[in-house]
């Protein structure tokens, strides 16, 4: 009985438990297999964020195709270059690597994140002519995070009738308008309106149907409906008043059989603050130009120019950084240039409008005084 007993006891301990070759084994085979799992899991999830990004760059670049294709095919006047007077347009361009929408006598909306990484190529505007119509042909594009996603596209000008074409723009602008109005029937008509502040513009005109009042920056009550007068026998059937700024304020008039009827409308604009102003004019400057650029050994020095005034904004240059062996004089941009080597620099531009002042800071590029010197150039 002992030794079976005995048997029987060594049989059970041979069944109780791994031996430590076999934990080895266990533990090393459970290692492959998690990093295997977490492999999986390592990859599935930048997939997954890669993807998340990718779509976001597809949605924003299709939202802001969307609204150029919406609020330039009916404009009434376009241009690829920057007019005299760019505040009596609506401006469509890049800055701070952001597409940037600024309505006429409006404010500057952001229509993308910092997506657009090389303004110079990443978006591009042209206007082409095609028989008697003109189209904007435009592509965007935008990276993040390693992903990138180009979109062309292309709208017909309804109302463009002449148009100086060009290729490769970086900006846009235009103006909107009703191209084929509706006549107001003439027993529809106001007689007279006016408003509790504020300037009508176009001036009141019984057949005119649109018109616009500019306000001064920080106006927060808009002004109200106070006369509206139906003409020959015609009634002020509504008058609905702007609830906020910017807003818009309407009245309904009907003809005395009321069988016809037409809507006047006012809209209420909230003109920039001078702070706004500058930094709008500031954000349509990319490159700086420079006189006598590459000039050889200094006969005439380069210098680097101030812009041409935008909607009286005065600019100065106030300070400059540089490295040794070169020099850039304020306030007047003369460039010293010495060496075999090129230097590099920034300088300040200072816009100033009624006691507000922005500044902007460009780089200077200075390349060597020896040989054939390059261009000194001067970009943001």
């Amino acid at each position: 009985m002992t030794i079976k007993s005995s048997a029987n006891e060594r049989k059970r301990n041979r069944q109780s438990g791994f031996t430590l070759i076999e934990l080895i084994i266990t533990i090393g085979l459970l290692s492959i297999i998690l990093g295997i799992i977490f492999s999986f899991q390592s990859f599935g999830t930048k997939v997954f964020n890669k993807g998340v990004t990718q779509s976001d760059i597809q949605s924003t670049l299709r939202l802001a195709s969307d609204f150029i294709i919406k609020d330039v095919r009916n404009a009434t006047e376009i241009m690829l270059t920057t007019p005299a007077n760019p505040n009596d347009y609506n401006q469509i361009y890049v800055s701070g690597n952001k597409l940037k929408y600024k309505p006429f006598g409006g404010t500057t909306i952001d229509k993308t994140d910092a997506i657009i990484q090389n303004p110079s190529t990443d978006l591009q505007f042209s206007l082409v002519q095609i028989g008697s119509k003109y189209t904007l042909d435009f592509s965007i594009n935008g990276k993040n995070q390693g992903n990138a996603y180009t979109l062309a596209s292309s709208v017909m000008l309804n109302n463009i009738e002449t148009a100086t074409t060009l290729t490769n723009s970086q900006s846009i602008y235009y103006k909107k308008g009703i191209s084929a109005p509706v006549p107001v029937p003439a027993n529809a008509q106001l007689s007279n309106l006016t408003l509790s502040s504020g300037t009508l513009t176009p001036a009141f005109d019984s057949s005119i149907t649109y018109y616009t009042v500019s306000l001064p920056h920080g106006t927060t009550i808009p002004p109200t409906i106070v006369t509206a007068t139906g003409k020959d026998g015609a009634t002020v059937s509504s008058i609905t008043d702007a609830a906020s700024l910017p807003g818009t304020a309407t009245i309904q008039v009907t003809s005395a059989d009321g069988t016809r009827s037409a809507t006047y409308t006012i809209e209420f604009i909230l003109l920039p603050s001078n702070e706004q102003i500058i930094q709008d004019a500031l954000d349509t400057l990319a490159v700086l130009s420079v006189s006598n650029a590459g000039n050889k050994n200094n006969q005439a020095k380069p210098t680097i120019n101030l812009p041409a005034s935008i909607n009286g904004i005065a600019f100065s240059f106030i300070s400059r950084t540089v490295e040794s062996g070169a020099a850039i004089a304020i306030p007047s941009g003369e460039v010293t240039r010495h060496g075999s080597d090129h230097k590099s620099g920034t300088i300040t531009l200072q816009g100033s409008l009624n006691g507000a002042t922005i500044t902007k800071v460009f780089d200077v590029y200075i390349p060597s005084n020896h040989g054939s010197p390059g261009d000194v150039t001067v970009t943001e």
